[in-house]
């Protein structure tokens, strides 16, 4: 058991894990998820980590996020996905937000809410 709750630290605390982490706050919190909206609060969370809105966006795409375009403006946002967020904020050791639990589970994956 001590071995598991290493290997979530590590991962909690690890580049992907703060992205992650950021996009579930920013999610809650109803900001459309841009790469600088993550990378910024990346920084807010750790002053140390180096996170530009690329490297943001890049390691959202590597966790599983899809990325879209919003047509207007031409900005990308990261597309929210509840059930992939469920599944990597379990495996990463990050916690839930009451609003966002297996128990409440939607079948689709809507756009962050600004977006659609």
């Amino acid at each position: 058991m001590c071995l598991q709750l290493q290997i979530c630290h590590r991962r909690r605390e690890s580049n992907d894990g703060r992205v992650l982490a950021a996009i579930i706050q920013l999610h809650e919190e109803g900001v459309v998820l841009t790469g600088s909206a993550v990378s910024q609060r990346v920084k807010e969370l750790d002053d140390d980590a180096e996170m530009t809105a690329i490297k943001a966006g890049l390691i959202a795409k590597r966790l599983g996020f899809i990325k879209s375009r919003i047509p207007k403006d031409g900005r990308h946002i990261v597309v929210w996905d509840e059930e992939l967020a469920i599944r990597l904020a379990l495996q990463y050791g990050i916690p839930l937000f009451s609003s966002i639990s297996p128990g409440n589970l939607s079948h689709s994956s809507p756009l962050s809410p600004v977006a659609s």
